[in-house]
């Protein structure tokens, strides 16, 4: 994928995140997250992984989990770093927001398209602020 792919993720994890009403800025530089989201007082670090890689005709995308420096590992990226992981579908214009703590494997997480809408910004947050 291209570094401009996956600046185009992020501008639209922002742009989502703006829609609906809440405060979100990219982060540059070397950190485990590309954006920070506030919600009322509290501030979230979300991890970006966007992707147009698919191997069952355009029914599910896979993201690969890659952490600086090449360490491929969900380990990689810890809870105390991470808060939440945005699956970015450009083409779709869809994000699947998943709190790190429910990425259950440590190499490839894959979403099917009907999956998106399940996964909420909402609905990730509603699960943070309960851990």
């Amino acid at each position: 994928m291209s570094l401009m792919k996956g600046t185009a993720g992020e501008h639209l994890v922002c742009f989502d995140a703006y829609y609906q009403n809440y405060s979100a800025t990219i982060v540059n530089g070397q950190l485990p997250y590309d954006i920070v989201l506030a919600d009322n007082g509290r501030v979230y670090k979300i991890q970006v992984k966007t992707s147009s890689t698919t191997t069952t005709d355009g029914r599910s995308f896979q993201y690969v989990l890659k952490y600086l420096k090449g360490k491929e590992l969900k380990g990689g990226y810890k809870a105390k770093d991470v808060d939440m992981f945005a699956f970015v579908n450009p083409e779709m214009r869809k994000i699947a927001y998943i709190p790190h703590k429910k990425v259950a494997t440590n190499w490839k997480v894959t979403i099917q398209t009907t999956d998106y809408d399940l996964h909420s910004l909402d609905t990730a947050l509603d699960y943070l602020k309960t851990i």
